[in-house]
């Protein structure tokens, strides 16, 4: 009793074999806000929610803790104004040596504050995760759209360049070859090849007139 009472964290109470509280801690009237008088001599169902809780009921989690010793579980429970919060319980069966059901004892923690960070955790963990996706897809759609402006560059294999190029690195026997040669433009001598050519034309033709006679041409003429 003394423990019971002295305890703050936890609310710590006694109940008869069907459920009656018979000793109400200062701990649970700090934690479920009902006093003593409110609380002794009331059934263990009317610190829950009407229908039961998330784990379930009154009944259920007493007859758990006679039939296997102990229960331990998590769900709302109800303050003495109405509200709620996030209680983690354990009713254990107190038994004599004869094992006999004497009654229960019952421990609460308020996991409110717990519970609240984990739902951070849980959201965080979920905005990094969509994050993450956002970030791949993106990343695969900037690889698309970079294959598809370096295929409509010069250079790429989709101008003459670019063909010009993959035709230096196949093989003359390679069907790609003969698809390069045949689609390859007449090529166009350059401007200083064109004057050079002109060049030399105009040389040729001036020697040819001042090239001398023959010696068979002048005895001819004589």
């Amino acid at each position: 009793m003394a423990l019971a009472e002295n305890v703050r964290d936890y609310a710590i109470f006694l109940m008869d074999p069907n459920g009656i509280i018979t000793f109400w801690g200062e701990g649970a009237r700090l934690i479920k806000w009902w006093t003593r008088d409110q609380a002794e001599g009331g059934h263990l169902r009317m610190l829950y929610p009407a229908g039961g809780s998330d784990d379930g009921t009154a009944e259920a989690h007493l007859r758990a803790a006679a039939e296997r010793g102990e229960y331990t579980g998590e769900g709302q429970r109800i303050r003495s104004d109405g509200s709620t919060f996030w209680a983690g319980i354990t009713i254990t069966a107190l038994s004599d040596d004869a094992g006999t059901l004497l009654g229960f004892a019952k421990v609460t923690r308020d996991l409110t504050a717990r519970r609240a960070a984990d739902a951070l955790l849980q959201a965080a963990a979920e905005a990094a995760d969509a994050a993450r996706a956002d970030a791949v897809a993106a990343s695969a759609a900037k690889s698309g759209f970079l294959a598809a402006v370096s295929r409509s560059r010069p250079g790429s294999t989709g101008t003459w360049r670019g063909r010009a190029r993959a035709r230096d690195t196949c093989s003359r026997s390679s069907p790609r070859c003969s698809t390069f040669r045949a689609s390859r433009p007449p090529t166009r001598p350059s401007s200083a090849r064109r004057s050079a050519w002109a060049t030399r034309s105009r040389v040729h033709s001036s020697s040819s007139r001042r090239r001398p006679a023959s010696r068979g041409s002048r005895s001819a003429m004589r």
